[in-house]
């Protein structure tokens, strides 16, 4: 008796976490995208969403009067793209779009270098507001994509020339 009470207890302990549906912690799990609460108890807050080259996009509670330059810093600012600065030109876009009469309409817009080095005066965050950063990379000119072709360019006539000089001898 004690063998087949050990045995159930045993395979109650092995197969408790196994089950046919997935919880709520593995659909969390199945996305990259985050919820995340800046607030406090009793705080009045607003619900916007985060999305582009951000660090930690997601659906973000913040505080009301929460600013745009907020929101981009709680969401750990445009994410590392992975390319080298000495080779890549990089410009980020920010963009802040609201619900309005029309549909979603872009209320702001503006290159985060000139939000960062001028006094801009950034817009209050409401509820349903989209952020969206956008980050464009373009290469800088430089021995390998300006040089090289051009040499390849006149290497291959001077080839056409010599093979046409070659044919007529």
């Amino acid at each position: 008796m004690k063998k087949i009470l050990l045995a159930v207890g045993f395979s109650v302990m092995i197969f408790e976490g196994l089950s046919a549906q997935p919880s709520v912690l593995d659909y969390s799990r199945a996305s990259n995208a985050a919820y995340f609460n800046y607030t406090r108890t009793g705080d009045v807050s607003v619900m916007i969403n985060i999305w582009g080259t951000i660090r930690y996009p997601g659906r973000y509670e913040l505080t009301r009067g929460s600013n745009l330059g907020d929101a981009i810093s709680l969401a750990g600012g445009p994410s590392d793209t992975g390319e080298r600065p000495d080779e890549f030109d990089r410009v980020i876009t920010v963009s802040l779009s609201r619900k309005g009469i029309a549909g979603r309409e872009v209320i702001f817009q503006s290159e985060l270098s000139q939000i960062v080095e001028s006094n801009v005066s950034l817009p209050a965050l409401l509820d349903d507001d989209v952020l969206y950063i956008n980050t464009v990379s373009t290469s800088k000119p430089n021995f390998r994509n300006i040089y090289l072709p051009a040499m390849n360019l006149v290497a291959t006539g001077l080839l056409i020339v010599l093979r046409i000089a070659e044919f007529y001898r």
